[in-house]
């Protein structure tokens, strides 16, 4: 029995706000009645004295019951600390399991082939792993503290990434220079995020960089020789243009835009003919199934005429274009017409013309020259011209014809021939050398005409003037008598014909000078001089330029010779201006092709069908070593690697016999034992009849380097694919350690409350656990079978609330696509979210009803359509879902912000959201 003053103990708790470490401490105390703002500290009980008891209670029962009351919150407060040193523990345990975690997490990203920098948000650096080390040369204890700005190229660089990172959150695939340790400049990809603490507070940057030198040095390689090729398609005289197989124009050299225009992106019917639909002529669709055709076009447009050439050309897709270079031929199709007129002229003329070769074998015969001799079509073809011949031939004569050709480059004068018949006749030739660019002689031209007739007239002359004024205007050539003082004193129909003036405004009033070009007249005043002292001393045809009337320069070709017993020259002139431009326009033309073949930027080669080497370009000696004057005339197979020879010959035959090289490999050997990869096409040229091949022309492309870069790079896909493949399988087991110890936690708790959010903590990380485990099986490591995906995701959600199958029935329909991680993620926690929030509430006491899934495209290939219904009791009217305590609809509400998209709630049969959103 108590009496008289009576002392108690009252006690006191006292918590530190930090006490409890995790919220799951907190929970278990507040399930037990111990609310933690109620208790500031733990461990101090103060005591105080309690007034003594007063009242009428004179038995003592009211001191006992108190007493009885300290010793039930006594009791009370050891079940708190016991429950308090049981969820230290528990934290200790998972401390330790977190620690194990994050030195494994830290092992990856120090052995990953990608530098892993982690960067303050004072720009210093605080983590460095090994592959950093390797291409910046820096060890990880000479960088951790310092600032990131040193590294940059550009040190305001740093500022900037930063600054993109905080505002946009991420950074992927950004190139920069950083410059390592050794001073070089180094070429970096990067990718970064941004840390932020529990709270939401950015603390820092994790970067993922690679060394992409190589790549930036290679694209900038490609880019040069692309600004090459583009060069090259400038100046180049030929027009040049690349249409897509939708006739869509890719490129057009400076040539074609200066004529046209710049069209490209147009389409090529339209721009360059003003049609609606393609051309009936045009050759597109051979083309793109590997031909390589030749036509001719004619513009209406530019009354131009154009020579095509065009062939396929494969891009790096693997899709064809057309290829078309082509070239304005207008002048050189009226100059064709010249020479046919010239042609037609030469085999029409009255003059024998013949052309023979160098070793004296005639080639060449007009039908002037085959009457002349009474010889058929064809029959002197092939014959030596001393058959011609009557009687032995001189020997000084052949000298001196010879020496004079080789001098003068002509020889002219009379020859004593015979008919085939054996009849004798004199006639008077003119033999010309054409020589090769070198200056060897190739032909000898001769035009020869009887002159036996003449012979005899000129004899007849003396007796006859008016039967010489006869001869002098029908000989069928310009004729002009020149006095010694140079006045013209006769001309003849044919020379007004060319000069344009009439007979009355020449003969007696001009002078043969008058006629002719101002820098042909001292040469030619000199002929007239030298003629007259020795004949033999000057050239007695030459060519010059002359004057018409109306002021045109035209060239001709005259022969002069003196009237004997006069000092007056007779002088014949034959207009040659078209023949000479003829002569240059081929000459043009055949220099342009020979430029065209030798300076190709392409390696070109020609091969004969015995597998000769005969034309060997400039490209070509640099992609072998070989200069073309060691390889035209040898075997073929010489530049080939010996192991591959046999290989690349079958391949050649095959080339020979009609077969058309869009893109082979073959191999070539350099002269210093390097073996190069080359992509081929190639091209067999038939003789006349169109049939018989007589030489292949092959063109090729060193892709040595290329392949090297390709199996590179796939190698270092094989390795990352494998690197990342690993690192979500250990996220997935990370997070299914997490889910673990939850469920391990959560059987310590009481508290249905507690349990249920522990419950759901665990659904989510299953959810994210499921993602990376759909991506470590799937073959695309950046996508996910979300159909899949979501069919697991909401039958473990069942499972997870031990729904009956007889009870809620579960309905999905979810096309087969591809998400990316970023959006699958986001996408699977919401479907978390709104499925386990219909298990738990649309159906109280058992109800029986549906739960819906459906993911549909909407609006386009990239946008989506998610919708969660059931048909349950149905979402509260008077509730504002984005604007709950709720923590799920609240992580709802964000997920679909952060995929940018809306959600709305229909209430009108049960509870339907329906979200759209976008691929991220």
């Amino acid at each position: 029995m108590l009496s008289g003053n009576v002392v108690l103990l009252n006690v006191k708790y006292f918590f530190y706000n930090d006490t409890f470490r995790t919220r799951e401490e907190s929970r278990n105390f507040a399930s037990l009645g111990c609310e933690h703002s109620d208790i500031p500290r733990l461990g101090e009980i103060a005591v105080e004295e309690v007034p003594r008891m007063k009242g009428e209670d004179k038995t003592g029962e009211q001191p006992i019951r108190e007493l009885e009351e300290l010793r039930q919150k006594v009791a009370y407060l050891e079940t708190c600390l016991d429950l308090r040193k049981r969820a230290e523990e528990a934290l200790r345990t998972s401390e330790m399991q977190l620690e194990e975690t994050r030195d494994y997490l830290d092992n990856i990203i120090m052995s990953s082939a990608d530098a892993i920098v982690v960067v303050d948000m004072d720009g210093r650096v605080r983590s460095w792993n090994k592959a950093a080390e390797d291409y910046m040369g820096y060890a990880a204890a000479e960088v951790l503290g310092k600032s990131n700005r040193t590294f940059f190229a550009d040190p305001d660089e740093a500022d900037r990434i930063m600054e993109r990172i905080l505002h946009e959150g991420a950074l992927k695939n950004y190139r920069t220079t950083v410059i390592s340790k050794d001073k070089r400049p180094v070429h970096i990809s990067m990718s970064a995020a941004l840390l932020r603490d529990k709270k939401g507070v950015p603390i820092g940057s994790v970067r993922v960089s690679r060394d992409i030198t190589r790549e930036v040095e290679l694209e900038q390689k490609i880019k040069e020789e692309r600004d090459n090729l583009n060069l090259i398609f400038d100046t180049m005289v030929d027009g040049v243009y690349i249409v897509s197989k939708e006739y869509r124009v890719e490129f057009m050299n400076k040539v074609l835009i200066d004529d046209f225009g710049n069209q490209v992106g147009g389409i090529c019917y339209k721009v360059f003919h003003n049609r609606d639909e393609p051309c009936p002529q045009c050759k597109n669709p051979e083309v793109l199934k590997g031909r390589t055709v030749r036509w001719e076009w004619h513009s209406q447009r530019h009354n131009k005429t154009y020579d095509f050439i065009e062939t396929p050309l494969k891009n790096s897709d693997g899709s064809l274009s057309k290829l078309t270079i082509f070239r304005d031929i207008t002048a050189r199709r009226q100059a064709e017409e010249e020479i046919n007129k010239l042609l037609a002229t030469i085999e029409t003329a009255k003059e024998a013309i013949n052309i023979t070769s160098a070793d004296g074998r005639i080639t060449y015969t007009n039908d002037a020259m085959e009457k002349l001799f009474g010889y058929e079509k064809g029959e002197l073809l092939g014959k030596h011209p001393s058959i011609l011949n009557a009687g032995p031939a001189s020997e000084e004569m052949t000298k001196e014809i010879i020496e004079t050709i080789q001098r003068e480059g002509y020889w002219e004068g009379e020859i004593h021939n015979k008919r085939k018949d054996g009849s004798e006749f004199i006639s008077y030739a003119r033999i010309s050398a054409l020589k090769d660019k070198a200056g060897r002689i190739i032909h000898y031209l001769s035009t020869q005409h009887d002159i036996t007739e003449r012979k005899k007239m000129q004899e007849a002359l003396r007796k006859s003037e008016t039967e010489y004024r006869a001869l002098f205007e029908t000989t069928g050539h310009a004729k002009a008598i020149v006095e010694e003082d140079m006045t013209i004193s006769r001309i003849n129909k044919e020379f007004e014909l060319i000069s344009g003036y009439s007979k009355a405004e020449i003969e007696g009033k001009k002078k043969w000078t008058d006629f002719v070009a101002i820098e042909d007249r001292e040469r030619i005043t000199e002929y007239h001089q030298l003629r007259r002292v020795n004949q033999k001393s000057v050239p007695r045809s030459y060519e010059f330029c002359y004057a018409t009337k109306k002021g045109d320069l035209r060239n001709g070709l005259v022969t002069i010779d003196l009237i004997p017993g006069t000092r007056k020259s007779i002088a014949s002139i034959v207009d040659i201006t078209d023949r000479k431009r003829a002569e240059e326009a081929l000459r043009e033309t055949r220099d342009y092709l020979e430029n065209l073949f030798n300076y190709a930027n392409a390696p070109i080669i020609v091969w004969d069908p015995y597998f000769t080497i005969t034309r060997f370009n400039h490209a070509f000696e640099h992609l072998t070593g070989r200069r073309a004057t060691e390889v035209v005339g040898k075997s073929l197979d010489i530049l080939f690697p010996e192991d591959k020879r046999e290989e690349a010959m079958n391949l050649i035959r095959r080339a020979l016999a009609g077969e058309r090289w869009e893109t082979v490999e073959i191999p070539i050997l350099h002269t210093d034992g390097t073996v190069k990869i080359v992509l081929w096409n190639s091209a067999t040229l038939y003789a006349g009849d169109g049939t018989t091949p007589i030489a292949t022309i092959a063109q090729g492309q060193d892709i040595t380097d290329r392949k090297y870069a390709e199996e590179q790079i796939k190698a270092s896909l094989r390795e990352k694919e494998i690197l990342l493949r690993e690192i979500h399988h250990r996220v997935k087991n990370n997070l299914q350690i997490i889910s673990t110890l939850l469920y391990l936690q959560s059987s310590y708790i009481k508290d249905e409350k507690a349990f249920e959010m522990f419950k759901d903590s665990q659904n989510r990380i299953k959810s994210m656990a499921l993602i990376h485990d759909k991506l470590y099986q799937f073959k695309d490591l950046g996508k996910i079978d979300i159909a899949g995906y979501i069919r697991d995701l909401a039958t473990d959600l069942f499972h997870s609330y031990g729904v009956r199958p007889d009870g809620i029935k579960l309905r999905i329909n979810v096309y087969e696509v591809l998400l990316g991680v970023n959006t699958a993620i986001p996408c699977g926690l919401i479907i978390n979210e709104l499925v386990s929030n219909a298990l738990k509430h649309a159906f109280p006491d058992g109800k029986e009803g549906e739960i819906r899934i459906e993911l549909i495209r909407s609006g386009g290939e990239e946008t989506f359509t998610l919708i969660v219904a059931d048909n349950g009791i149905g979402f509260p009217a008077d509730l504002d879902f984005r604007n709950t305590k709720t923590l799920g609809l609240q992580l709802v509400i964000t997920l679909v912000d952060q995929l940018k998209g809306t959600i709305e709630l229909d209430r009108r049969s049960g509870t339907e959201f329906k979200i759209t959103f976008a691929e991220q």
